[in-house]
């Protein structure tokens, strides 16, 4: 019997460890979907003028797919005001994501400048943010790689030591 206790906590720790490394990436994950997202939309903005209703039809992503904001964009361009749409179905999903306020912040601007300005100064605003995103997105990432493997090793290792200490 003490070695399935042993044996069960090992295992709770291991995949707890686990768990908490995959939260890490997933943040990771959800920064890089939305940065190909707003560079998906510069470049509709650049290359064919479209207007704003239009810029985001034809972009699939599963990790924007699966915490639901893509969605919660189809649901707001429904709307009859559709220049905010990004900024509502962002709201809308913002609690559910992994991302860092700093992350949140910075993918919300876009939505303060979509549609709202000219398109040589638009341009430049995104830009802006895509650098701005950029640059969380490599610390997201090289944080990930770092954390990720602090929390599957801590898990490991507790779990060996008091499978070790209950023995």
């Amino acid at each position: 019997m003490k070695i399935l206790g042993a044996t069960i906590l090992f295992l709770a720790l291991t995949l707890l460890g686990g768990s908490l490394g995959r939260r890490v990436r997933r943040g990771e994950n959800e920064c890089a979907a939305f940065l190909d997202f707003i560079r998906f939309a510069r470049s509709k903005i650049c290359t064919l003028d479209a207007p704003t209703k239009e810029i985001y039809r034809g972009y699939e992503n599963e990790t924007l797919k699966g915490c639901g904001f893509l969605y919660a964009l189809k649901k707001a361009e429904a709307e009859s005001v559709y220049f905010d749409a990004f900024t509502r179905a962002f709201d809308e999903i913002s609690a559910s994501l992994s991302l860092d306020g700093e992350a949140k912040t910075i993918i919300r601007s876009f939505g303060d400048i979509i549609g709202k300005s000219a398109q040589n100064e638009q341009l430049r605003l995104i830009d802006d943010v895509i650098f701005r995103l950029e640059e969380k997105h490599k610390k997201l990432n090289d944080a990930a790689v770092r954390d990720a493997k602090m929390y599957q090793t801590l898990g490991f290792s507790l779990g060996a030591i008091i499978f070790i200490l209950l023995l």
